[in-house]
């Protein structure tokens, strides 16, 4: 961003903000940003002019915040196309494809491709994801340096150690550690790592009831699910997918974590079904919405939002309202930095400036009848002018 005197100022014609009444828009506003990245005023009532800077001036625009990428696995960026037909196990299992591919590139490549993810990301509006970083120490070193070199972009890394030998350091350099699946551990070690994680005070998360499979391993072995071990011996603050999970489960993962997610593009791929949208949307459940892994699917969560609110006026038409679209906007923006209590997700005083200016003269949005349902349903990233970020 363009500094001037101790402040940033940027003028938008329109602040798209869901919390008003009907999403009603604040009109000729000029946003006043602190150095430090947070927003200090929204200036109304604004003139372009009032903006010394004139790529600061925004005309013919709506600003919204930039979306929030709750999943992804984003190094898997290197086996994009390989794994076309192949089976969930066969792709990210202990010994799969992704693994395979990974342990074969060098340091360079990696963090070349880690660096070229994190601009596919931001081109599609991105500015804070959630990772799910594989590899140990190394694994999160290499992200956070590619973090460096690519500015406008914040995350939450969270690490996988390759052993409990390794739990500790590699806790102590992310922002917390993220499981494949607790099928891989017994009940102590899901304890201990509870354990370390929470003395630590970093952040706990593991995917849940991803496949039928999963699910009947956990039973076969343990005799509860995945998501009851979890529960009982984890405590996670974030879940992802659970697309098995039964009306039951939810209300018992619902009340218990801080986050789901859902990635249902992904899911689609390996063919596992549907995430349960639809049941938090009727029980007033916050979601969250992920790429999940780069390898079969593109870093665009605006895209995960709009397959899966098709799926759901496919299947649940009566939930295709607009009370449904601010949900899915929520999920898009809000709902992860808000339950992760992160000053993110609102274009606001006291919020970090990470928002998007969006070019509302596009044919996707004129005649704009219905600004909601033309950026979840119409915009392409074309129509982005502009990412900012704290």
């Amino acid at each position: 961003m363009l500094r001037y005197s101790d402040f940033i100022y940027v003028y938008a014609s329109r602040i798209y903000d869901v919390h008003l009444e009907d999403g009603q828009f604040i009109d000729n506003v000029v946003i006043k940003i602190r150095n430090d990245g947070i927003i200090e005023k929204l200036i109304q009532n604004s003139s372009p002019t009032d903006v010394h800077d004139p790529s600061l001036r925004f005309t013919g625009s709506v600003v919204t915040p930039s979306f929030v990428n709750a999943h992804t696995h984003i190094m898997d960026t290197l086996g994009k196309g390989l794994a076309l037909g192949l089976e969930l196990d066969d792709v990210v299992g202990t010994a799969g494809l992704k693994f395979q591919i990974l342990n074969r590139n060098s340091r360079k490549d990696k963090r070349l491709w880690l660096q070229e993810a994190l601009k596919e990301l931001r081109q599609s509006g991105t500015s804070f994801f959630i990772d799910f970083r594989e590899g140990g120490k190394e694994g999160v070193r290499l992200l956070k340096e590619a973090l460096v070199r690519v500015s406008g972009m914040d995350a939450i890394v969270l690490g996988r150690p390759f052993s409990l030998d390794d739990l500790d350091d590699v806790c102590s350099v992310a922002d917390g550690i993220a499981l494949a699946t607790p099928n891989l551990y017994d009940d102590d070690e899901l304890s201990l790592i509870c354990d370390v994680v929470t003395k630590q005070g970093k952040i706990l998360a593991t995917h849940l009831m991803e496949s039928k499979k999963v699910v009947k391993v956990s039973l076969e072995n343990h005799g509860k699910t995945d998501l009851e071990r979890a529960l009982d011996l984890l405590n996670p603050d974030i879940v992802v997918h659970l697309t098995q999970a039964s009306p039951e489960d939810l209300n018992l993962v619902s009340s218990e974590v801080k986050l789901m997610v859902f990635c249902p593009r992904s899911n689609a791929f390996f063919g596992l079904g549907i995430p349960p949208v639809a049941w938090c949307l009727q029980s007033e459940v916050p979601f969250a919405f992920g790429s999940d892994n780069a390898m079969t699917t593109p870093l665009d969560v605006l895209a995960e939002a709009r397959w899966l609110l098709l799926r759901l006026a496919e299947e649940h038409h009566h939930l295709f309202t607009m009370d449904t679209l601010k949900e899915f906007f929520r999920a898009l923006v809000e709902y992860p930095p808000k339950q992760l209590e992160t000053p993110m997700g609102r274009v606001a005083p006291g919020y970090k400036a990470n928002f998007i200016v969006w070019n509302v003269n596009s044919p996707r949005f004129r005649p704009m009848n219905n600004f909601l349902e033309h950026l979840l349903l119409r915009s392409s990233k074309k129509d982005i002018l502009r990412v900012f970020s704290a």
